[in-house]
């Protein structure tokens, strides 16, 4: 998703603009877009450059961690980073770039004065990406014997019988804990 900011970058501190984007790019970092990437952005002028302000929504599509499923997982978030230009849009000439701070980064403006956000939306969906996807939250899974989905239904497995020293005291312990 690109932007041509010349215009605001022209503007007096402080000048705001509002864009809402659509994108339907197929993957991002492997994973497979079920809805387009949409991006409500809110870009204010800053002294060295701009400010970006946005949340981004869309969905992936994943593969339940419980059930090994396929499912659709729905991404939001909002971000704020600061875009610098490579080239001064009244002179012609490169920017130097002043001290950087690497606790803030900074994305670049290119030399024809277009605000890529791909980057930033890329790391927001990495980010929001779930580290244990689920097709519902709760699911019931695999049945650890005979491996049957038990969200279609109970297996044929019989019961896990507790074993080891502690076995005969927690028999005795579930039927007072199903009491309460």
């Amino acid at each position: 998703m690109k932007l041509n900011v010349a215009q605001l970058l022209k503007a007096a501190v402080g000048t705001t603009r509002e864009y809402e984007l659509e994108e339907s790019p197929s993957e991002i970092e492997g994973q497979r877009l079920t809805q387009p990437v949409r991006a409500r952005l809110h870009l204010t002028r800053l002294n060295d450059g701009l400010l970006a302000r946005g949340d981004v929504s869309t969905a992936i599509e994943t593969v339940c961690s419980r059930c090994a499923e396929s499912a659709e997982q729905r991404i939001a978030f909002h971000f704020e980073e600061r875009f610098c230009p490579t080239i001064d849009i009244l002179t012609g000439q490169p920017t130097r770039p002043e001290e950087a701070d690497e606790n803030e980064p900074v994305f670049n403006i290119d030399a024809n004065h277009l605000m890529d956000v791909d980057e930033v939306i890329r790391q927001g969906v990495v980010m929001e990406m779930p580290m244990h996807p689920l097709c519902q939250t709760n699911c019931q899974g695999l049945c650890p014997r005979c491996g049957a989905n038990l969200n279609l239904g109970a297996c044929g497995c019989e019961p896990d019988t507790p074993s080891g020293p502690l076995a005969a005291m927690l028999k005795d312990l579930v039927p007072l804990v199903k009491e309460k």
